[in-house]
């Protein structure tokens, strides 16, 4: 039973499929058109006059249309140019900021080189305190050791 009913949705899922395709799968074809079916004398010179009247309309919308397009793209190229510049100029803060950056790891680095050497001086100085406190109490021991009775 769900067999036959998943067959049955998936063919009308395939017609549907060809169906829509079909529809949008076809193209309108131009009609051809044949000047000698038209009848001339049934134009009047009104017809004429207002045929010109409606061009000379829609030239002046397209002079319209153009020139809001021209001022469109004027305003558009100064953006970019802008834009441009802007990004030209962050570009060159960029630059700045990576130069002092890498200034700055430079002169971090010698200050750490630089403590370092004091920090192996610290510590030598230190050793050799240490060593020398030893030395004194290792003699000290052996020189007054017998009179040290609680020991």
């Amino acid at each position: 039973m769900k067999a036959r009913n998943l067959i049955i949705a998936a063919l009308c899922a395939f017609l549907l499929i060809w169906l829509v395709s079909l529809s949008f799968g076809q193209t309108p074809t131009p009609t051809p058109f044949d000047i000698n079916k038209i009848d001339f004398s049934k134009i009047t010179q009104a017809d004429i006059d207002k045929t010109k009247a409606h061009l000379r309309e829609l030239e002046k919308q397209g002079v319209l249309i153009n020139d809001k397009q021209a001022a469109l793209i004027d305003t558009q190229a100064q953006t970019l140019l802008n834009a441009s510049k802007h990004t030209n100029e962050l570009q060159g803060e960029i630059t700045q900021l990576t130069l002092h950056d890498r200034a700055m790891t430079d002169q971090v680095a010698k200050q750490q080189t630089e403590l370092a050497k004091k920090d192996v001086a610290i510590l030598k100085r230190d050793g050799i305190i240490l060593i020398l406190v030893v030395v004194i109490g290792v003699f000290l021991f052996l020189k007054y050791g017998k009179y040290l009775s609680f020991l």
